[in-house]
């Protein structure tokens, strides 16, 4: 084989893994994920979305444990707008689609913890 023509799939591959979210990657280091080569006209959409829906799941289960607007705020800074657009779906938080990423994880943090904070100083 050229070195050339495995240098470029090389360069493909790695252009891909810096193209996946935090959960993709992950996902992938821990072998729930694989990499695979496929014709582009067989690409549909799959069962991945399940897993990736139990990843959401598991993010905002994560956001409903913490206790402070500011550690909520920090764990979301974490992650990529995409996936914080995935957690606002999940977490039924309306999001215009042009929010920037503080705006969103402002949003979230009001639609989820924000209210439980908001009811526990109520109930003191």
């Amino acid at each position: 084989m050229d070195r050339k023509k495995i240098l470029l799939a090389n360069k493909a591959v790695f252009e891909f893994i810096l193209s996946l979210s935090e959960l993709e990657l992950e996902e992938l280091l821990k072998k729930n994920r694989k990499l695979a080569l496929v014709k582009s006209k067989d690409i549909m959409k799959d069962d991945n979305s399940k897993i990736e829906n139990k990843i959401i799941t598991d993010l905002i289960n994560n956001l409903y444990s913490i206790s402070s607007k500011e550690e909520a705020i920090n764990y979301l800074s974490q992650f990529r707008i995409v996936d914080l657009k995935k957690i606002a779906k999940e977490s039924n938080v309306f999001i215009k689609s042009k929010s920037r990423k503080g705006e969103i994880i402002d949003r979230i943090v009001e639609g989820t913890i924000g209210s439980k904070i908001k009811m526990d100083i109520l109930k003191s």
